[in-house]
């Protein structure tokens, strides 16, 4: 059976928003996720980045995600 360390992961998310010096533009969000295992960074300027790497490194499904034939 696999440790819990190798069925966890540790993820540090920080987001940002950056102004834009174009009078009237809106503001840029920006994001970076550190995963603490495997000692690597991934910037995202989405949620949906966001959770498609999360999900990718975690096996885990977004809310709403369909389910493959034959899981309930």
């Amino acid at each position: 059976m696999k440790s819990l360390d190798e069925r966890s992961h540790t993820f540090v998310i920080r987001i940002w928003q950056e102004r834009r010096d174009v009078s009237d533009a809106l503001p840029t969000w920006r994001g970076r996720v550190d995963d603490i295992r495997a000692g690597s960074r991934t910037y995202f300027t989405t949620l949906e980045q966001l959770m498609e790497y999360l999900s990718e490194q975690s096996g885990m499904q977004p809310a709403g995600a369909a389910l493959p034939l034959g899981h309930p």
